[in-house]
């Protein structure tokens, strides 16, 4: 499989400077790239540009939104254990629930039926992909498809996950 190869990136300093792009791509080697890896670059894209105090509110949002479920369950649980509603038992299916359904989207969704990088018969396939769906990520298509989309355009408009692309 050949590669691509792509012309060194022209500085903005060098650029404003006023010298030409041809004179700053002679002093500097083109770099080989992969195919597989080589995304073609879009000018309305910088991972920098987006404002420092909109970073930490959204950095904090994001915490919270991720911490306060949490705190929350695990309030949920010591108060139904004092009045006697959860159980060793309880406890041992929740976690169970959890690692199981974690692992479905795991090696079900994304290593057996978005990459095919993980082969096995009919009745493990089978469980693997029932417990991907008992995580509620939506239906096994509509996950590969999406996560096969966000491969394509990782962080590139197209991305239907990357945070770098949503301007509020």
């Amino acid at each position: 499989m050949s590669s691509v190869i792509r012309p060194p990136k022209q500085g903005k300093q060098r650029l404003s400077e006023g010298l030409a792009p041809e004179s700053d791509a002679a002093e500097q080697k083109p770099t080989v790239v992969h195919p597989a890896d080589y995304v073609e670059p879009h000018d309305n894209l910088e991972h920098g540009d987006f404002d420092e105090e909109q970073s930490l509110t959204h950095k904090l949002v994001v915490l919270g939104a991720v911490v306060f479920p949490l705190m929350g369950l695990i309030a949920v649980i010591v108060m139904a254990w004092g009045y006697g509603y959860m159980s060793w038992l309880n406890l041992g299916m929740l976690v169970g629930g959890w690692y199981l359904t974690g692992l479905g989207i795991t090696i079900g969704f994304h290593r057996m039926l978005t990459h095919r990088s993980f082969e096995t018969t009919g009745p493990i396939r089978t469980f693997w992909t029932v417990m991907g769906s008992l995580a509620v990520e939506g239906s096994p298509i509509d996950w590969c498809m999406v996560h096969r989309k966000h491969h394509q355009f990782s962080d590139h408009h197209g991305d239907p996950h990357s945070p770098h692309l949503h301007e509020d």
